[in-house]
């Protein structure tokens, strides 16, 4: 007799079952690591904007490996509509983190448009930003202006 489960599940291929051999355990621990970014979510607007914009990558790059992940396993399977049909879960929580994450896309674009309006300064802003934000824990302010003169020095009247 055939086993049904076995039977239910034949839109693996050699290819598949390699490819969740290798992805299954890193793919655990991306998981249960972005497990806190939900918590930092409550308190987002607390943050600074390189806080909310470190906050937004992390969680497009988390959706980044969960669809991708999908999309690898939904090619190599060999009968489609059966691998959509039992891995339905799989598609809906890709689903579901892409409408959670539309604020994060739409904020890592917003940026992603001040920066190319940016012509000199290319990415360095956010790294610096990144650095400065991460050594003083604290909010960014815009840069104070150093005196060059002892005239500098001088409050204005």
């Amino acid at each position: 007799m055939s086993d049904p489960v076995l039977a239910s599940r034949d839109y693996l291929t050699p290819g598949l079952e390699r490819w969740r051999q290798r992805t299954d355990g890193p793919l655990l621990v991306v998981a249960i690591a972005s497990l806190p970014m939900l918590l930092l979510e409550l308190k987002r607007s607390e943050f600074s904007n390189a806080d909310r914009l470190l906050l937004d990558i992390c969680n497009v790059v988390v959706l980044a490996a969960f669809a991708l992940d999908y999309v690898v396993e939904f090619s190599l399977a060999r009968r489609r509509s059966r691998f959509v049909r039992h891995e339905w879960t799989s598609l809906l929580i890709v689903v579901a983190q892409v409408s959670s994450d539309a604020p994060a896309i739409e904020h890592l674009a917003s940026e992603a448009s001040v920066e190319t309006a940016t012509p000199a300064g290319g990415i360095a802003w956010l790294t610096a930003d990144l650095d400065r934000a991460s050594a003083t824990s604290q909010p960014l302010r815009s840069p104070q202006r150093q005196p060059h003169s002892r005239r500098d020095m001088v409050p204005p009247v």
